[in-house]
C-alpha cells in the first residue's frame, strides 16, 4: 500500500509543470482562435487606400480601409507561399459598427467579356505606345455555357533585345463589353477590367560541368575550357538589368553575351552564369465558380492570387496555367533560333481545379527554394501523371505509404529493443561498426545519384540509429590532455 502511494506521488506532475502546460494550452487555443475567428475592425470615416494591383486597375478613393499583412510561418509552409507575399486585410465593420458585405467577384455569371493579349518588350503596359502589339483577341461569356476552347499558334521573330538577354512580356486583359482598359480614359472603370502580366522567358542558372580527368590521355586544359564555355556563342558584351526567374528578383551586376547572363557577386568574387529560356506555351484561364468569401475569410493561399479593390471586392482571377508545361520544353535563346513559337490557348477553369493546381505549383516552388527539389524531379512527376496508368499510380502511392509506415515501425522497435538491453553479452562490436560503414557508403551513394529525399531521409535515420548503437556498446569519454587543443577520445567496453 505504501509503495503504491509513493509511486502515484512520483507520477503526479509538479506545480511548475501544471502551470507551464496551462500557459502553453492557452497560447495554442488563442492562436487558433485568432486565425479562425478574426476580431472585428471598424473602418475609418474616410480612407485613401489604393488597390495593390499593379495591373490595369488600381483606383482608390473613399471606401473601406485595406492594409497588407504578412502570413504566419505556418500559413506560408502549408500554402507554399513565397517569402515576399503579403495578404490584404479589410475592415469588417464600418464607422457605425455595421458589418460590411462579403468579398464578391466584380464580373457576373454569363456576362459578355473580351480577352486581349498584347506581346511587348516592355514590362509596363502603356495603351498608347503598345496598342499595335495586339497578338490575340477573343470574345466570350463568363460562364460554363461557353465551353469552347480557344487556340492560336504564332511565331515571333528573334530580336536583338531577346538575344541580349531582354525579356518578352504578355499583357492579358479581360474587359467587360463596352468598357476600356485605358486608365487615362474618362470612361475607365477599374472593377470592369481584369489584368495579368506574364513574362514569356525564364532565366536559369547555368549548370557547371564537373572537371574531368581523362584516363585516355585527353588534354586536361581542353576539358577545363569546355567547363568554362558559354552556350549561345560569344556576343558583344554589354551591361544590363534583367529579371531572373518568375519571382521578380533582379540581378545586381550583369555581364551579357548572347544567350547567357553573368551575375557577379561582390562578396566572394564568384560569377554565376544565367541563361535565357523561352516558354513556348501561353495557356490562360478565367476561374469560374468563385465563392462568396466572408470578410477576411479567404484562405491565404488563394488570396495571394487575387486582385482586390479597396472595398473588398475582387476582379476575376486570371490564371496562367503552367502545370503541364515541362521544363524540358523550354527553348534556349541564342543566335541559332530565327523564330520563337508560341502556343496560345484559353479555356474556363473551375475553382477546385485551380486551387489544386496552384497549391501543387506553390509547393514545388517552395521545395526548389529550399533546395529539396529540382525542375527535373517536377518534370518526372508531370510525365508520370500524364503517361502512367492511374490505377498503377494509386497502387504506387499505397505501397509508398506502407513503406514509410513499416520503416517507422522498424525504427521504433529497434530503438526500444536496444534501450531495454541491460547486457551486451553475445553482441559483436565489429558487426555494428561494419553496419555503420555500409550504411554510410549507401547514404553517400544515394545522395550522389540525386535519389528521392524520402529514401535518403530513411537511410539517414537508419545510419543515426547505428551510430547510437555504438554508444550503447562502447562508453565514449573525452579527456583533456596537456599541450593538446583537442581532447583525447577513449572507448571502453
Amino acid at each position: 500500500g505504501g509503495g503504491g502511494q509513493q509511486q502515484q506521488q512520483q507520477q503526479r506532475p509538479s506545480l511548475f509543470e501544471s502551470i507551464s502546460r496551462g500557459i502553453l494550452m492557452y497560447m495554442v487555443v488563442s492562436m487558433g482562435a485568432k486565425m479562425l475567428f478574426p476580431q472585428h475592425q471598424r473602418a475609418p470615416a474616410a480612407s485613401t487606400g489604393l488597390s495593390p494591383s499593379a495591373g490595369a486597375g488600381g483606383g482608390g478613393g473613399d471606401g473601406d480601409a485595406m492594409v497588407m499583412s504578412e502570413p504566419s510561418a505556418l500559413q506560408r509552409m502549408v500554402g507554399g507561399m513565397a517569402p515576399d507575399v503579403k495578404i490584404p486585410k479589410f475592415a469588417t465593420h464600418d464607422a457605425e459598427g455595421k458589418p460590411l458585405p462579403p468579398h464578391r467577384c466584380t464580373f457576373k455569371s454569363n456576362e459578355p467579356v473580351e480577352m486581349r493579349v498584347y506581346l511587348t518588350e516592355h514590362e509596363e503596359f502603356e495603351p498608347r505606345r503598345d496598342v499595335d502589339k495586339l497578338a490575340w483577341k477573343e470574345g466570350m461569356r463568363m460562364g460554363w455555357k461557353d465551353k469552347e476552347e480557344r487556340a492560336k499558334d504564332i511565331k515571333l521573330p528573334m530580336t536583338p533585345h531577346l538575344l541580349n538577354n531582354g525579356s518578352m512580356h504578355a499583357h492579358v486583359f479581360f474587359i467587360k463589353a463596352g468598357n476600356t482598359m485605358d486608365k487615362n480614359h474618362p470612361k475607365y472603370i477599374p472593377e470592369n477590367v481584369a489584368y495579368k502580366h506574364i513574362q514569356l522567358n525564364k532565366y536559369r542558372k547555368k549548370k557547371k560541368k564537373p572537371k574531368l580527368h581523362s584516363l585516355l590521355g585527353t588534354d586536361e586544359e581542353e576539358l577545363e575550357a569546355e567547363d568554362q564555355g558559354i552556350l549561345g556563342g560569344s556576343g558583344s558584351g554589354a551591361a544590363a538589368e534583367a529579371c531572373v526567374g518568375d519571382d521578380g528578383e533582379s540581378c545586381a551586376s550583369l555581364a551579357v553575351s548572347e544567350g547567357t547572363l553573368a551575375v557577379s557577386h561582390e562578396t566572394d568574387g564568384d560569377v554565376e552564369l544565367w541563361e535565357s529560356y523561352w516558354r513556348p506555351s501561353l495557356h490562360l484561364s478565367l476561374i469560374l465558380d468563385l465563392p462568396v468569401f466572408g470578410r477576411n475569410q479567404i484562405p491565404p493561399q488563394v488570396a495571394q492570387h487575387m486582385d482586390f479593390l479597396p472595398d473588398g471586392s475582387f476582379r476575376p482571377l486570371v490564371y496562367h496555367d503552367t502545370f503541364w508545361t515541362l521544363a524540358s520544353s523550354y527553348l534556349h535563346v541564342n543566335a541559332t533560333l530565327e523564330e520563337l513559337p508560341l502556343d496560345m490557348r484559353y479555356k474556363h477553369m473551375g475553382f477546385w481545379r485551380f486551387h489544386l493546381q496552384s497549391s501543387m505549383e506553390e509547393q514545388w516552388r517552395m521545395q526548389q527554394r529550399m533546395g529539396t527539389g529540382t525542375e527535373e524531379e517536377t518534370d518526372k512527376f508531370r510525365e508520370m501523371l500524364t503517361e502512367a496508368n492511374p490505377y498503377l499510380l494509386g497502387l504506387t502511392a499505397v505501397v509508398s505509404l506502407f513503406h514509410m509506415l513499416f520503416d517507422f515501425l522498424a525504427f521504433k522497435n529497434d530503438i526500444s529493443h536496444w534501450r531495454q538491453k541491460k547486457s551486451m553479452e553475445g553482441l559483436s562490436l565489429r558487426t555494428i561498426l561494419v553496419n555503420c560503414f555500409f550504411q554510410l557508403v549507401i547514404l553517400l551513394y544515394l545522395m550522389d545519384n540525386d535519389t528521392s529525399w524520402m529514401i535518403i531521409i530513411s537511410n539517414g535515420i537508419g545510419l543515426l540509429i547505428e551510430f547510437w548503437k555504438i554508444n550503447k556498446v562502447l562508453k565514449v569519454s573525452f579527456h583533456a590532455v596537456e599541450g593538446r587543443t583537442l581532447p583525447e577520445v577513449r572507448f571502453t567496453a
